[in-house]
Order: C-alpha cells, then sequence, then structure tokens
C-alpha cells in the first residue's frame, strides 16, 4: 500500500463537518474528536494534519516536516465528506495511528455516516423490515 498526506481541502471537509455538529449528544459518541476539537477547528485539523504526517512516516520511515494547519470553511455535501472522510483514513492506516482514540472515533463516524446516507435512500426505505 502507497500512502500519502491528504490534501487541506480533504481535512477541510471533515472539520467543516465536525464544526457543523455542535450538539453535546453529537460529541458523546466521538469523545476523542471531542476532546482535540474542544470548539477549535484549527486544533482539530493539526492534529489529524499530524495524525496523516505520522502514517505517511512510518510507511516510509521518514520524517518529514509538517506543515501548520488553517481552517478553511467550505460547502460540501454528506456523501463528499464521507468519501475525504475514507481517504483520510485509508492515508492513515500505517504505524500506530490506528490504534489511536482520534483515528477510532474517526472510524466510528465513518461508519455512522455511512449508516445516515443508506438509512435516507428510498429504496432502504422501501424495504421490508423482518
Amino acid at each position: 500500500m502507497s500512502a500519502y498526506v491528504v490534501s487541506k481541502e480533504t481535512i477541510d471537509r471533515i472539520v467543516t463537518f465536525c464544526d457543523s455538529k455542535g450538539a453535546e449528544h453529537f460529541w458523546s459518541y466521538y469523545p476523542e474528536i471531542h476532546k482535540v476539537f474542544a470548539g477549535d477547528c484549527n486544533k482539530l485539523g493539526q492534529k489529524m494534519l499530524v495524525m496523516n504526517n505520522k502514517a505517511v512516516d512510518a510507511r516510509y520511515s521518514e520524517n518529514n516536516p509538517i506543515e501548520i494547519y488553517r481552517f478553511s470553511l467550505v460547502c460540501t455535501s454528506i456523501m463528499q465528506v464521507y468519501k475525504s472522510l475514507q481517504c483520510f483514513l485509508y492515508q492513515c492506516s500505517e504505524g500506530d495511528i490506528p490504534k489511536s482514540g482520534l483515528y477510532q472515533d474517526l472510524k466510528k463516524l465513518e461508519h455512522d455516516i455511512a449508516h445516515d446516507i443508506i438509512s435516507s435512500t428510498t429504496e432502504y426505505g422501501m424495504a421490508q423490515w423482518g
């Protein structure tokens, strides 16, 4: 598997989505994201960028410098957030990164977004229960 540092826009999409979920019940499902985020989009994005860099460094036995992340609000669809999250997690699946609490919470978020997308389709609504 190859690994690379995702684009800033990929992280912006995920952080924008998390920032839009201000309700406390949302954060109770993702305590590690909430702990890192704490209302600071730059902090969450920077932590995600560091995770991604560490995964790439682990893959290629490197020690690359990490840029400073500055959040930009982006307009995006839930489908784009889902695909960006999938890409990000895949690029972070090296070394010990998948064992981290933040990675685990983002993986759970990926699963929950997929569930919400599928559950909102007409086909799902028309499928038989039981």
